[in-house]
């Protein structure tokens, strides 16, 4: 198993599975900042998404490119937290692409942010986009571990209690 956690990661960042969208999903989200949002300081919702080069069959991300996304997370946000005062919030990976998503308070730089920080991965195509989110509804329904169905998730850290020894990884 591994785990990459990067440099803006700590004890708040919680990983489960669920389904979005009907698809398979690993969400990554900071669960620690739950009781201060919405954040009226930060009323955009800024997202990235950057598609896999070789997906695993269900959609998940690949041991293959385990390396590469893990680089692109440790470019990306840095940067878009920077230049754009904005706040990582979660993850998602789903689909054949991982998904991240930050808080700002305005879209100003984002796109640049974007482009320079996933230039020097060759082959990754990537989108971007922005929403005004003022009750930051990404993060409290999508983001945000619900438990209204729990047959739909289930906490990777339990998975792992329960097969110590799986080939699994949180990515």
């Amino acid at each position: 198993m591994r785990v990459h956690l990067p440099h803006f990661i700590n004890e708040n960042w919680k990983p489960y599975l669920c389904n979005v969208n009907s698809k398979p999903a690993s969400i990554l989200v900071d669960v620690g900042i739950r009781t201060t949002v919405p954040d009226p300081a930060r009323q955009w919702l800024l997202w990235a998404w950057v598609y896999f080069k070789q997906p695993r069959a269900d959609g998940l991300s690949s041991s293959e490119e385990f390396a590469t996304l893990c680089a692109i997370e440790d470019k990306l946000t840095p940067l878009v937290e920077e230049r754009c005062r904005a706040l990582a919030v979660g993850r998602i990976t789903t689909d054949g692409r991982r998904e991240f998503y930050y808080y700002g308070p305005n879209v100003d730089g984002f796109e640049k942010a974007v482009r320079e920080s996933l230039s020097s991965f060759d082959g990754y195509d990537f989108a971007q986009g922005n929403q005004y989110d003022p009750q930051w509804n990404q993060y409290l329904t999508v983001l945000f571990p619900s438990d209204e169905d729990p047959r739909q998730r289930k906490s990777l850290w339990r998975l792992f209690r329960e097969n110590p020894r799986s080939n699994c990884q949180i990515d």
